[in-house]
């Protein structure tokens, strides 16, 4: 691997070409070492392994991400290779609340007493699964794989009701029984981090700064865009459970609010050295980023917004036909739930911005204006 600046990477063992299995030291500029561990998922996963990485402070060593159910096995193995023991592990902060970043922290608490740190967000939602979510753009991806699962060849689920239900049991029950030792919010410094809720992609979202480098999570990705939230709306009995300073939804969920967070990011300037939870090492190449990644990234999905009004033209789409068209360029088997969530966050963006309008019938009509594009300005 050649490694790029700001940061010196030596691989202490080489993993598969998504880089599961592999363990790398990594220096920056600043000379702060750490070590990166590719946890890999214990289903097929297009992203790849998370990238736990592991910090020594003067307090302990500090884990950024759980990873999957997999990672117990996976930190013995690797801390042999770093001559550190897992038992000296003091806390493992968990960037978002999804089951390949969050999945192995019972296991981490239960093996060796690791704390575990999260935004208060994670720790309010953790015990409700997203189907409780109500919201209009839910609605419609549920309407557009109800009409897909209709065709003779359905682009859509794949993996049966009971299947999909018994996972989300089974991951319920692992966030469930987490007991969490410290809550941290935006602006937070502890043991020499610096937390910052950059909600969007989750709502719970943490990314975490330690001198010049920032621990990103899904926040900003090398190769891929990581897709936005779509609005939700929080049952009374969740509102209720919330600080008052969360109980607006519309502040942490939606792409307006991602692109907001990247935002932030970006303004920390290129010296600022960017770990991704996912993709830093993907078909052999090693990716190292830099802020600048989330401007890009951000230009992207105003790229998408524009490609959206240009398929719309002057007809109504339904938000099935409009995923379709907009990723014809992709096989959308096993993924076409996912492209409707991308699609939707998109859509709802414009709507809000009064690009397009929502007919009675549940399509969607563009406007002619593109309000949208002050969005970066106003972020």
């Amino acid at each position: 691997m050649n490694a790029q600046p700001p940061a010196k990477v030596e691989s202490l063992r080489d993993g598969a070409r998504d880089g599961s299995g592999a363990v790398l030291r990594i220096t920056p500029v600043d000379g702060l070492a750490f070590h990166a561990i590719a946890v890999p998922q214990d289903w097929y996963s297009y992203t790849g392994p998370t990238w736990v990485y592991v910090i020594e402070a003067e307090d302990g060593l500090t884990l950024i991400d759980a990873g999957s159910s997999l990672v117990v096995e996976h930190m013995k193995t690797a801390f042999r290779m770093i001559s550190l023991d897992p038992a000296a592990i003091d806390r493992v902060v968990i960037s978002h609340g999804h089951i390949d970043h969050d999945g192995g922290a019972l296991g981490l608490a239960k093996e060796w007493d690791v704390e575990v740190w999260a935004h208060i967000l994670w720790d309010r939602l953790r015990s409700h699964d997203r189907t409780e979510l109500a919201g209009d753009g839910w609605d419609r991806v549920q309407d557009a794989i109800d009409d897909d699962l209709k065709e003779d060849e359905p682009l859509g689920r794949t993996t049966s009701l009971e299947k999909r239900v018994e996972r989300q049991r089974k991951y319920s029950e692992l966030r469930r029984d987490v007991n969490v030792a410290r809550l941290v919010e935006h602006g937070d410094e502890v043991s020499g981090f610096t937390f910052y809720h950059t909600p969007g992609h989750a709502p719970d979202e943490l990314t975490v700064q330690k001198r010049g480098v920032l621990f990103a999570g899904d926040h900003i990705l090398p190769e891929i865009t990581p897709h936005p939230t779509i609005k939700s709306r929080l049952p009374e009995k969740i509102r209720n459970g919330l600080p008052d300073r969360y109980r607006d939804e519309d502040k942490f969920y939606g792409l307006d609010v991602y692109l907001q967070s990247l935002m932030v990011i970006a303004g920390m300037g290129e010296e600022t050295l960017v770990m991704p939870a996912h993709r830093l090492v993907n078909r052999g190449k090693l990716n190292v980023l830099t802020a600048r990644r989330a401007r890009e990234i951000a230009e992207h999905h105003l790229e998408r917004i524009g490609a959206i009004l240009e398929i719309m033209g002057s007809s109504s789409w339904s938000l099935g036909d409009l995923t379709k068209k907009l990723f014809a360029h992709r096989r959308l088997h096993n993924v076409y739930e996912a492209a409707l969530h991308e699609t939707m966050a998109h859509v709802e963006l414009l709507v809000r911005h009064e690009d397009v309008v929502q007919t009675p019938e549940n399509r969607f009509v563009s406007t002619g204006t593109q309000r949208y594009l002050g969005v970066l300005s106003s972020a």
